[in-house]
């Protein structure tokens, strides 16, 4: 996943929750939470090139 792939998806939830109550805006921070554990955990390092030692 790469840095623009995750701002669009983090923008999208927000617009999304934007236009809800309560419900919606708790749901939206715990989807983009999960997102950004994936991200800085597994994300990255699915993205970045091989190097070899």
């Amino acid at each position: 996943m790469t840095e623009e792939t995750k701002k669009e998806l983090v923008s999208r939830i927000v617009r999304w929750a934007k236009r809800g109550g309560r419900t919606r805006k708790c749901l939206a921070l715990a989807l983009i939470f999960v997102l950004l554990v994936y991200y800085h955990s597994i994300g990255k390092k699915t993205c970045s090139e091989w190097q070899y030692i």
